[in-house]
């Protein structure tokens, strides 16, 4: 896993596709999903795949997510922290460990075949690890550095440009129906993308 050198910041008031996708699939769920990534798959200069922050959702716990008015705002964690403002998460009580984990996500890029999104990526496939057994006992970093923070389940989905990342508090048992969702969602080309996602509603309130 290293840092990004650089890192595009959308601060736009409109959500790009990406986004109003991860925001639809989070909140028109019965399970409760604490966040959304969406890690874009690029070739560096001596084409080694890396996989990269593209987009994400902060949804936040069921107990953080009613106690905190836009908490679940993606844009408002952004620009309240940026990418550069990780140090200012570990320095603030206020912060949530699902949050922490999410935010210190951002800068992050992953190039080693044995992390978790480069096996869903390279695959062609997704890794769905629930309980703190499994996240425990899979072997990479990332899997143990959610479970230290609360996320009790992560899922990676494998699409054409990338891996959609969800995790949650809660124990959620695997579901063909929410991956062959997110392969669908994401597995459209550009136009068909903007298409669909300009029909999508959203159950809950309006996003940035």
């Amino acid at each position: 896993m290293e840092n990004l050198i650089s890192t595009s910041s959308t601060t736009s008031s409109r959500p790009n596709t990406h986004q109003k996708i991860l925001q639809y699939i989070i909140h028109n769920r019965q399970e409760w999903w604490v966040y959304a990534i969406f890690w874009q798959a690029s070739k560096d200069v001596n084409n080694r795949l890396i996989l990269s922050w593209g987009d994400g959702h902060f949804r936040g716990t069921k107990d953080t997510a009613s106690a905190k008015t836009g908490h679940g705002q993606y844009h408002q964690l952004q620009k309240k922290y940026g990418f550069d403002g990780i140090d200012d998460v570990n320095n603030n009580n206020n912060v949530t460990d699902s949050e922490w984990f999410y935010v210190v996500s951002m800068p992050q890029c992953f190039v080693a075949e044995d992390e978790l999104v480069v096996r869903a990526y390279t695959s062609a496939s997704h890794v769905w690890l629930a309980s703190y057994y499994e996240l425990r006992l899979y072997n990479c970093e990332r899997a143990k550095e959610a479970d230290l923070h609360g996320i009790r389940t992560i899922v990676c989905i494998a699409t054409p440009t990338g891996v959609v990342e969800l995790g949650s508090s809660d124990v959620i048992q695997e579901n063909w129906e929410l991956v062959q969702l997110i392969t669908s969602l994401f597995g459209s080309n550009n136009n068909m993308l903007l298409n669909t996602t300009s029909h999508l509603s959203l159950n809950q309130g309006t996003y940035f």
